[in-house]
């Protein structure tokens, strides 16, 4: 029986550009404790050991060479007692004895991991060929939220939901200096959309507190001394890391035609997609101001209006037995929506105002408001004016609005 786990780790430098890595490591119901290591965090008693690595790699049926694997130690906090780390769930429910959970504490123990250094393609190779050991292999709870995250990404990628990126850096001044150096100008990519901002929200709220591995203080725990989880990193900060970290890395690692690399030499792609990111001395202060403005006009200017403008068509009132023809002679009436928002994204009040002389009596405009809601400004503008403000039996035969299906 194997449990196997994911986590994403951070790299623990001073570095302007911050890179990352996915490691897999699996716990056993074999209790092989082996002391202590230099730095005195224990290792990991009931995990898969690292000789024992290259044997599973092949049985889940992946042809690489087994002598090449990626295998590191790394140290993951976990829940434990005094003597040894909990078991995960998904393990817990062939643990042989019982468990305190009442004395539970984060503390840290050393694994033999593997690093992935394709994780999109290999956690999805991972998640299905594990599924073919009939219950031999487990994916455990961080491992599953990994494999939904980079499936997420992947589907993000696909649609190009990205843009080109400039990155302005001053280095620091040299020790003894009187002039700071020249400006750094770094090429990569970023997120745009709103499927991104989405995707981040519902990932903050599913995030395995052992799914990321924290900066240690030595054997004390987290290097910010915080308690479990409260003293954890942000979850939005790492999940964002990690994204951006994936998205300038792929398209870093693909092979361009020598046709297209020549084409866009000394552009904002050729920095963009070089093997690693570097200065781009062609690239001017007056080039970064140009692509802050044509970014602006791709992303739009949602959240910087006051107001979101719209129309809504009124239909005419029903009848006791729920029939539309009870009023013949009120025709419907359009009115004009408009809805303050705030720049922090938050919906106003709702001011909807009848246009005079359509539909109803000439001069007859009238205006009223509602109370605005907390959320989404678009989303919440558009809840506002593009549905009717009574179902017609056309519109909704089963009594409610159907939604479309998802990509799988």
């Amino acid at each position: 029986m194997l449990i196997l786990h994911a986590f994403w780790s951070p790299d623990a430098t001073a570095d302007f550009i911050q890179y990352g890595d996915f490691h897999l490591w699996a716990e056993t119901l074999t209790d092989a404790r082996q002391g202590q290591t230099q730095d005195k965090i224990p290792r990991h008693p009931f995990q898969l050991p690292a000789k024992d690595w290259p044997a599973f790699w092949g049985s889940l049926g992946f042809k690489e060479d087994p002598g090449v694997l990626a295998l590191e130690t790394q140290s993951l906090l976990l829940p434990s007692t005094a003597e040894a780390p909990l078991p995960s769930p998904a393990l817990a429910r062939y643990w042989p004895a019982d468990l305190n959970l009442a004395e539970a504490r984060p503390r840290p123990w050393r694994l033999d991991c593997l690093r992935l250094d394709r994780p999109i393609r290999q956690l999805s190779d991972i998640h299905f060929l594990a599924f073919q050991q009939r219950g031999a292999v487990q994916p455990a709870g961080d491992f599953l939220f990994w494999y939904w995250f980079t499936q997420e990404i992947k589907r993000l990628l696909v649609r190009d939901q990205y843009l080109p990126a400039l990155v302005v850096r001053q280095p620091p001044r040299p020790k003894g200096g009187r002039k700071d150096p020249p400006l750094e100008i770094l090429g990569g990519w970023e997120w745009a959309g709103e499927a991104y901002e989405q995707l981040i929200a519902r990932a903050v709220e599913r995030l395995p507190p052992a799914a990321v591995r924290t900066p240690l203080d030595g054997a004390k725990g987290p290097a910010n001394g915080g308690e479990w989880p409260g003293g954890w990193p942000d979850a939005e900060s790492h999940l964002r890391h990690c994204a951006e970290v994936m998205l300038n890395q792929i398209p870093r690692q693909l092979a361009w035609p020598a046709v297209f690399t020549k084409k866009v030499t000394g552009s904002l792609l050729a920095a963009a997609i070089a093997p690693r990111p570097t200065n781009a001395p062609w690239i001017g202060v007056e080039q970064v101001r140009h692509w802050r403005q044509w970014r602006g006009h791709l992303r739009g200017a949602e959240g910087e209006v006051a107001f979101t403008l719209g129309f809504q068509l009124e239909e005419p009132p029903l009848d006791e037995t729920g029939g539309v023809g009870a009023a013949p002679d009120v025709p419907a009436s359009p009115a004009m929506v408009t809805e303050a928002v705030g720049i922090s994204g938050v919906a106003g009040a709702t001011e909807v105002t009848r246009v005079p002389g359509a539909g109803g009596a000439p001069g007859s405009a009238k205006t009223f408001r509602t109370a605005g809601s907390a959320g989404d400004a678009s989303a919440a503008g558009a809840l506002a004016w593009a549905r009717p403000s009574r179902p017609s039996p056309a519109w909704s035969r089963n009594g409610r609005q159907g939604r479309g299906q998802g990509i799988t």
